[in-house]
Order: structure tokens, then C-alpha cells, then sequence
């Protein structure tokens, strides 16, 4: 019945989630439920059973056995919900009470600023007279003994003119718990996303916050058709081999099958259909198995945390969206029933833990119980299984010693090769092939179409015609060369999404790229080698070369000799899709090849490609070995990329982007404030890093100069050539050498190269 309900009546996700609640464990009956249903909260949730902590370069996150999710989670780890776009005033208005009377003590996100950043966070502020803003009054008397007559008369603006040192001051160093929020104008309605730091906050230290509606939050997810199913069988952990499953995790995917060869452990709840007809009407999805996260684990993380807790996480769904996991925990056959738990996350720019923050008993579930899976999406079993956690059967909610949260480390992949563009040395056809493009092409096109002219030169595509068509297919499957993902990840095969110059789908397509190349086996989907620049380009010259994808049939068979049909060479790739867009490019980028007359041995010798040496570099220095070339391989994938949601509105987000390119490559961000050259740079003297001379700098190292004013990543040996954050642009673009010279000329002081050690 509760199950039918839903479907007429319930409008989202924590519609489901509360009636289910009220049903099975406060024992409310189904029909006796309010309409409004949407207004669990985060303080609603049962508490934690389990201490914790997690060390990172910006401090240590702690929860202990006993708090609720609101005291220990942080606006960061929720972003999906959008709590950042919140106000004092909508939360209010959700909550029909009037929180602006609030004391600025107890909003931490406003309580935390400095002067200066209150400022950049509300501008209108400097144009107030002083005798409107009493707590910054209070503040200006108690720390910098200013006369009265000047906190009464002068603006804000003013007075900062005057004494500059003023914006260095805290607004919580002087009692807050006198002031209101309103007491601050404008305050009240300033969305939270304004306030520097305000990731970091607690839901508690939010007015109001925990005690919001999950179905309020803008960014709660609808009921995204169906996802209800029956508990029709309970298995403990005696059981073995388990394929048919809907759990895992969002970076393996959710058809994770459990210990594939392991004798047990293999605990699970098998589903049927909601509306439990049976085994006469039988669906593809009845007899599915959600495996237990308390005896089986699989991989999870993103980012630069993606190896805390040593990368592993419960084997779970994501039902409600990314906020929480829900794990089936202890299935009980003599019963016939099952616990469930929540595990959270830790979340910020760099990244994401793996879901291991937990557990949160949540609810139990019975025989013929409906239970919300959200919505399945046709995918095959991954080839990779989970892992036995060997936990013991029973005991309730102990403490989870197996997910180990006190490591942090780096990951891997690649051919051993770090390579990078110098554009000093780049031939003339490659320069007329970069010109050639359309306009909103040539910027990514620098970091791409020289590994593509070296691929293909390589490869022995001599015919204009052919390159031209390659680099035209390549621009148009990286979108204007912006990208070696398929936007949207879709998921083709165990094998994910699209990746490269060309795209590559399937699994079968992937693995004869990597055995063609001579390249070590394809690692499955977590293997991104074909996101890394002169393979991609491999992958693309001699795949079209030798017709790899689509028909299967060699370029030459539709485009050489002077003939061109570009309906043809399309069909070697993606049947028609925009075929003539495609061909109308190429025609552009053979004439520029034409005028240049370029060819032979030289094309593409603006790529450089190098492998660390084993045990050491060149003089004895720190080697140059996998953070390098993961860093270079971020460099390339990211290409030209916008620091606009930087400090300053990207305008002092030099730290920031370098900070962004290490997390994509999977590394820490360095420096206890990412954003602030002095701070990064005692990082890599303290710890994660060693200095190395201009002589021993290699491409991946990282430059820092003009008394930490500025901070880069060398794009090749010797660091003549350094990429950084342009600050008038506020792009990931400024290409200069290691001494930042033109733009910081009126500035002296060192030059000094880094390497990271500890990624």
C-alpha cells in the first residue's frame, strides 16, 4: 500500500524517505501521514555510532559516537543540496520564524571574516557611515584605539583609506554575542556562498540550518521515476558469488559483483518488484541483490582525497543523491530482516573522500518491505568484484575498524612517459595546423594538435588531406579541444564513457587501442591513459590510419590520393554525425597546410617526451617520477581552464589553480591556506616537497617567484617554459618562463623550483 501512496502523491526523495521513516520506525501507520511530508531534517537523523578523523594539510576532521550528521557535517560535503545559495532571510522564510536577531557569535560563516573580506563578500558596506555599523565600531575601538569622533563621521571606506591595517582585523575578536545579524546591513539576505570559508562550516553553525526541511534545500533532488522495490529474500553472510547486484559505488559503478572466487561473505537482500506479484510477472530487474557494505567494500573518492581511508568504502547506492550512501549492514535470515546505515563524506574543492564517514543506523527493513533503490540504470557487472572487509556477523552497530582514516596517499597509471609542448620549437605546419583552426579552437589547440602532428607523422600519414580530416575529427570530438571526456559520463559498457582525441567507446575498442600501441593491457574504467595527450594522439592518427573504429575501414579508402569524401571518412568514426561541419573544417585546415608547405622529420618537435630515470635524475637530484607526470597529465586534460570561482574573483588565484590542477591529478592541495603563495611554499619546505635547481627542474615541478607573489608549474626541463593563472584574465593560461617576467618585472627577489614528494 505504502508503496502505491507514494507513487500518486509523493513529489521527491525526502517525500520517500519520511513516510518510510514514520512507517517502519516510529510505527505511524501510512495513510495516518500528513500531505506535507518534506520536512525531515538533518538534525532529525539518528547519531553516529562511531568516532573518527581524517588529517589533512588543512586541519583535522573529527566526529565522535554520539553526535548527529549536523554536527560534524560541513556545508562542503553537501554542495549537491546547494546550501551555499541559502540566506539568514530564505531560511527564514522556510522556517516561518525570524532569525535576522540571531547574534553574529552564532553564524559562523559571518562571525570568521576579516574586515577585508567582509568587505569583498558585501561592497556596499564601505559606502555606510561608521555610526551604522556598531560591531565593526566595537571592533575598531577595542583593537585599534581609535578616537570617537572618527568612528562616528568617517565611511567605512574612508577609514580603511586612512588605515589600510584596519582589514587584517577579525570581526570575532571582540564579543559578537552583543550584535544581531541584522545589526549588519544587508547581512540577513547575503547568500552563505558569499562568506569566505564558508565550506567549512558545520550545519549547526548555520541559524536554522539543521532544522531545514531536506526538501527545501535548493538543490534536493525530485523522484526521478520509480525506485521503489520489495525485500523479497534476506541472506547473511554465508553466502558466496553474488552477480546480479544494484550496489557499488559511484566510481565502479553499481553492478559490482561480490568476491567473485571467495567462498563467502557475500551477504545480501534480494528484491522483487513493489508491487510483489510474484514469479508470474517476472521483470529484469526481480532477483537483483543489494550486497551488504558491512562485509563487502569497493572502491570510492574523487580528487585529491580519493585515497583517504585507502580508497575503499562501504558497497552501497546513492538513492537520495550524493549526500549520503545507504548501506544494507546486517541481514538477519532467522528474523527475516535487515539494518540499514547512512555513511557521509568529506567534500571540498579539491575533492572527495570516500563514503566512509559512518555509520548512521538508518532504517530496518523486513520481508515484503518496500525499500527506495532510486532509480537503475542499465549497465553490465563491472569485471572487478568487491572486497571481503571481514567483518563479524552480528553486534549491532560496532565501530568500522576496517576503514582506516588516517591514510592519505597518491594513485598511479600511465606509460612512464612525462611530455610537454614547447612552443619555441614547434615546425611550420604544426603553427599553420594551430592557426587553421576556428577561432574558439586555438587555445586548447596549443596543448593538442602538436601531439597529433607528432602522432600522425609517426604513424605515416603523409597526405595533407588525411591530417587535415584527423585534426578536424579531433577538434570536433574534444569539443573546440577542450576536453578527452564525454561530457555527461555515459555509460556505454563496464568500460564508461568516450575518451580521447577520438572518443574511444566500449571496452573491446579500448583494449585493441592499448594491445595496437604496444601499451600495457586497459585497465578497466579507472584506467585514464586515454585521457593523457601523446596517447590519445596515438590512438587517433593510427586508429584512423589503420581503421581502428567505425567501419573499420583505413582513411585512405575514403579520403587520399585527391579524393576526398568526408561522408565516408565520418562513417570510420560516428556514423554521419555532422559530417559536412566536420569537413567544412577540414577543408580550412588544408589550406593552412598547404600554405605552409610543412612536412617531413621535423613535424612535432615541440613535443617532448621524457621517462624518469629509475632510482634518480639527471645530477643526483630529487627524480622526477609519478606526481610529475600526473601533474602533466592534469595539465593537459584540464588545458586552458577559468579561476574565475577563485580568491578575487580569479584575479590572486595563482596558488588556487595550481592547488586545482594537483587535485585533479589526484594529489593533496598543499599549504594549510591553498590560496596563499607563503603557505603553499612552506608546505613543499616542510614536508610534501624538496627544493631542486633550475638545472634539475623538469616538467610537473613547481616555480615559485618574485617574493611568492607568483606560483606556476614548469611545462619542460630547465622550467623555460612555466603555465599559471593569467591574473587579468582570470584563466589557466599565462604561458612565460620561470621568472614570471613582463607582468612582475617591478618586483625582485628568487626564483626557486620544487618537487613534490608527497603527493
Amino acid at each position: 500500500m505504502l508503496s502505491n501512496f507514494c507513487r500518486l502523491i509523493y513529489q521527491s526523495v525526502i517525500c520517500f524517505i519520511i513516510s518510510v521513516f514514520l512507517l517502519l520506525v516510529l510505527n505511524f501507520p501510512a495513510l495516518a501521514v500528513p500531505d506535507d511530508l518534506s520536512q525531515l531534517s538533518f538534525s532529525d537523523l539518528p547519531a553516529i555510532n562511531s568516532s573518527g578523523s581524517i588529517d589533512l594539510d588543512d586541519g583535522t576532521r573529527q566526529w565522535a559516537t554520539g553526535q548527529t550528521p549536523d554536527q560534524f557535517l560541513r556545508l562542503g560535503d553537501i554542495q549537491s543540496l546547494l546550501p551555499q545559495s541559502l540566506s539568514i532571510n530564505t531560511i527564514s522564510e522556510a522556517l516561518g520564524q525570524d532569525l535576522s536577531g540571531t547574534s553574529i557569535e552564532n553564524f559562523a560563516p559571518l562571525a570568521t571574516q576579516s574586515v577585508g573580506s567582509l568587505l569583498e563578500a558585501m561592497p556596499e558596506l564601505g559606502q555606510f557611515s561608521m555610526r551604522d555599523l556598531p560591531v565593526l565600531q566595537s571592533l575598531f575601538s577595542e583593537k585599534a584605539s581609535l578616537n570617537p569622533g572618527q568612528l562616528q563621521e568617517a565611511s567605512l571606506s574612508q577609514l580603511l583609506q586612512d588605515y589600510p591595517e584596519l582589514s587584517q582585523l577579525n570581526l570575532d575578536d571582540v564579543d559578537l554575542s552583543q550584535f544581531s545579524i541584522d545589526s549588519l546591513p544587508g547581512a540577513d539576505k547575503l547568500p552563505i556562498s558569499k562568506l569566505d570559508g564558508w565550506e567549512k562550516t558545520t550545519l549547526t553553525e548555520v541559524p536554522g540550518l539543521n532544522k531545514l526541511p531536506m526538501g527545501s534545500f535548493p538543490g534536493a533532488p525530485p523522484l526521478a521515476g520509480g525506485g521503489i522495490m520489495r525485500v523479497d529474500f534476506v541472506h547473511g553472510p554465508e553466502e558466496s558469488e553474488r552477480t546480479n547486484t544494484i550496489s557499488g559505488s559511484d566510481v565502479m559503478g553499481f553492478r559490482v559483483p561480490c568476491t567473485i572466487g571467495n567462498p563467502d561473505d557475500c551477504a545480501y537482500i534480494e528484491l522483487d518488484d513493489a508491487e510483489n506479484v510474484g514469479r508470474t510477472a517476472q521483470s529484469p530487474m526481480e532477483g537483483v541483490q543489494w550486497i551488504s557494505g558491512k562485509y563487502q567494500e569497493v572502491e570510492g573518492g574523487h580528487g585529491a582525497y580519493k585515497w583517504v581511508n585507502n580508497g575503499k568504502e562501504p558497497t552501497g547506492r546513492l538513492p537520495f543523491g550524493d549526500t549520503f550512501k545507504v548501506v544494507v549492514w546486517e541481514p538477519d535470515e532467522t528474523t527475516d530482516s535487515v539494518t540499514t546505515a547512512l555513511f557521509a563524506r568529506y567534500c571540498d574543492d579539491w575533492g572527495c573522500t570516500p563514503y566512509f564517514i559512518g555509520p548512521i543506523p538508518f532504517m530496518t527493513y523486513h520481508r515484503d518491505d518496500p525499500i527506495f533503490v532510486g532509480l537503475i540504470t542499465p549497465e553490465p557487472p563491472t569485471t572487478e568484484s568487491s572486497t571481503p572487509t571481514r567483518a563479524k556477523k552480528g553486534g549491532g552497530f560496532p565501530p568500522m575498524t576496517q576503514f582506516d582514516s588516517s591514510i592519505l596517499g597518491g594513485g598511479g597509471g600511465g606509460d612512464g612517459r612525462t611530455c610537454t609542448v614547447d612552443p619555441s620549437k614547434l615546425d611550420g605546419a604544426t603553427k599553420a595546423a594551430i592557426a587553421s583552426v576556428d577561432p574558439a579552437s586555438r587555445e586548447g589547440a596549443m596543448d593538442m594538435v602538436p601531439y597529433i602532428m607528432k602522432a600522425c607523422a609517426e604513424a605515416g600519414v603523409t597526405d595533407s588531406d588525411q591530417l587535415a580530416y584527423i585534426i578536424a575529427t579531433a577538434q570536433h570530438e574534444t569539443d573546440h579541444f577542450r576536453t578527452m571526456r564525454e561530457y555527461g559520463d555515459p555509460m556505454y559498457d563496464e568500460c564508461g564513457s568516450g575518451e580521447g582525441m577520438v572518443q574511444v567507446t566500449w571496452c573491446g575498442n579500448k583494449e585493441r587501442v592499448f594491445r595496437e600501441l604496444g601499451l600495457p593491457a586497459y585497465g578497466g574504467m579507472s584506467d585514464r591513459r586515454l585521457q593523457q595527450s601523446d596517447i590519445a594522439a596515438q590512438a587517433l592518427c593510427r586508429g584512423m590510419k589503420e581503421g581502428w573504429y567505425g567501419q573499420g575501414r583505413p582513411i585512405a579508402e575514403c579520403i587520399g590520393g585527391g579524393r576526398v569524401d568526408y561522408r565516408c571518412a565520418r562513417q570510420q568514426v560516428n556514423g554521419t554525425d555532422r559530417w559536412e561541419e566536420i569537413g567544412a573544417a577540414a577543408n580550412r585546415i588544408k589550406a593552412g597546410l598547404v600554405r605552409s608547405g610543412g612536412s617531413g622529420s621535423d613535424i612535432g618537435s615541440g613535443v617532448i617526451c621524457s621517462t624518469a630515470a629509475p632510482g634518480g635524475g639527471a645530477g643526483g637530484s630529487v627524480p622526477a617520477g609519478e606526481a610529475n607526470q600526473r601533474i602533466m597529465q592534469s595539465v593537459q586534460h584540464m588545458g586552458s581552464f577559468s579561476s574565475a570561482s577563485g580568491p578575487r574573483s580569479g584575479r590572486e588565484a595563482c596558488a588556487w589553480a595550481v592547488n586545482r590542477v594537483l587535485s585533479n591529478a589526484g594529489i593533496r592541495p598543499l599549504g594549510n591556506n591553498p590560496n596563499y603563495v607563503p603557505s603553499v611554499e612552506s608546505s613543499l619546505q616542510n614536508g610534501r616537497g624538496q627544493q631542486v635547481g633550475q638545472g634539475q627542474a623538469q616538467a610537473g615541478d613547481i616555480v615559485i617567484a618574485k617574493d611568492q607573489r607568483h606560483i606556476g608549474i614548469c611545462m619542460n626541463n630547465g622550467c623555460s617554459q612555466v603555465r599559471s593563472n593569467s591574473s587579468s584574465g582570470a584563466t589557466f593560461n599565462w604561458n612565460s618562463n620561470g621568472n614570471f617576467d613582463g607582468e612582475y618585472d617591478r618586483y625582485g627577489g628568487a626564483t626557486r623550483y620544487y618537487r613534490i614528494t608527497q603527493p
